[in-house]
């Protein structure tokens, strides 16, 4: 398909944002945002659809009014996913499909009729996803990575392809006033996303909260998010209620209250592509102590706008946070960089205009002949390929069904 056959946009087209599931994180959070812009300024409609299950995200667009569309039944084989999601989808007659997340939402794009644009996000800078990538590479048409080093990896791995590559960064809600944060001898740090010691380093967050309390520091800790390392950090710290608040997943909209009552946001990831939860913070006035990596973080975190520390250096993340308690005016100074730095670049309103452009410049001017039933094959660099013949799907079936229960 040609990318680049511009057709006038006179009506509203249907754009699906596809995933394996929308868990609670900043990468499945995008969708609502995205939603939100979309639902204000653009001829394009967006529709959520997941492949393997709902998750915390997709469920609070569900409370929203925004229907997600799922496969049913919930057990059916990965090609009889493909095949499911690819009839409902045929109802939205879509010009464009993301694959926003997961491997099994790139390997849709395979069946995704011509004419019809197939786009690939990254929102990761890790090379699992990158492997991703290079594996359905022959059916992406544009790949939008969400920071600069993921958009410069990208164009190396692209090389030599017409397959076009772009930067869109995250868009995230703003205050409708001007951020004015007070600090004074008491510090209060958030924690927001999900408790996993993969990528998130939860066992460095431990060990800094320990030593702050060790040290008998005025500052206050809130643990918002969920995962596996909750029951372990909530049995750990359950002599310490007065200074640190679990409050388990919270709710979308209720982030913007959450982030009015703290002071520093603190993040120490080993990996990341661009942290959503840290646009939000920053927006707000909040103060990030946040690890030093190459995607995303360092795009946005200088030193007249929050403090980035060495991966791994537990010394560091607590020495930031101790000096930002002892100097009230550097926090307050801090504070208003970091809202005035994300507002404009950082916005839903930004986020969105690059989409719009994006889709309006690419679509062909052809429809896409969605319609009928498809056959799903199996998935590219698969071995044994005995294993999805159709004869095989009732003993998959039933394997499914035992590993399930």
């Amino acid at each position: 398909m040609d990318c680049f056959s511009r057709k006038k946009i006179t009506m509203s087209e249907s754009i699906i944002f596809l995933s394996d599931s929308l868990p609670l994180g900043g990468t499945a959070t995008f969708l609502i945002n995205i939603f939100e812009g979309f639902s204000k300024t653009s001829n394009w409609i967006p529709q959520a659809a997941v492949l393997k299950g709902f998750g915390d995200v997709a469920l609070q667009m569900n409370d929203r009014g925004l229907k997600v569309i799922s496969p049913h039944p919930s057990s059916l084989l990965h090609e009889e996913i493909i095949e499911d999601i690819y009839k409902q989808l045929s109802s939205y007659s879509p010009r464009a499909v993301v694959a926003s997340i997961g491997g099994s939402s790139f390997d849709f794009l395979r069946f995704v009729p011509e004419d019809c644009l197939r786009i690939g996000m990254i929102h990761s800078d890790e090379e699992g996803v990158y492997r991703l990538v290079k594996r359905y590479l022959p059916w992406l048409d544009i790949i939008v990575g969400v920071s600069t080093e993921i958009y410069n990896k990208t164009l190396v791995l692209t090389k030599g392809t017409q397959t076009l590559v772009t930067k869109i960064s995250y868009g995230v809600p703003m205050p409708q006033t001007k951020v004015i944060k007070t600090f004074n001898k008491k510090l209060r740090v958030l924690y927001l996303g999900r408790l996993i010691e993969e990528q998130k380093r939860i066992s460095i967050l431990s060990k800094v909260m320990r030593r702050t309390i060790e040290c008998k520091l005025d500052i206050s800790w809130t643990i918002a998010g969920n995962g596996p390392e909750l029951p372990i950090l909530m049995n750990e710290f359950s002599a310490n209620s007065s200074c640190i608040k679990f409050l388990g997943s919270v709710p979308y909209s209720a982030v913007p209250n959450l982030l009015s009552q703290h002071d520093v946001y603190f993040l120490c990831s080993d990996y990341e592509g661009l942290p959503l939860s840290m646009l939000e913070a920053m927006g707000a006035g909040l103060v990030p102590v946040v690890s030093d990596l190459v995607s995303g973080i360092s795009e946005v975190v200088n030193s007249c706008n929050g403090v980035r520390v060495p991966i791994d250096n537990e010394d560091d993340y607590f020495t930031a946070i101790h000096r930002l308690l002892e100097n009230p005016s550097r926090c307050a100074s801090l504070s208003v960089n970091a809202a005035h730095d994300v507002m404009d670049k950082y916005s839903i309103g930004a986020m969105t205009s690059k989409w719009m452009n994006l889709l309006d410049d690419n679509i062909s001017a052809k429809n896409p002949a969605w319609g009928g039933g498809i056959k799903a094959s199996v998935p590219p660099d698969v071995g044994m390929h005995w294993y999805y013949h159709p004869w095989m799907r009732p003993i998959r079936h039933f394997r499914k069904k035992v590993i399930s229960n």
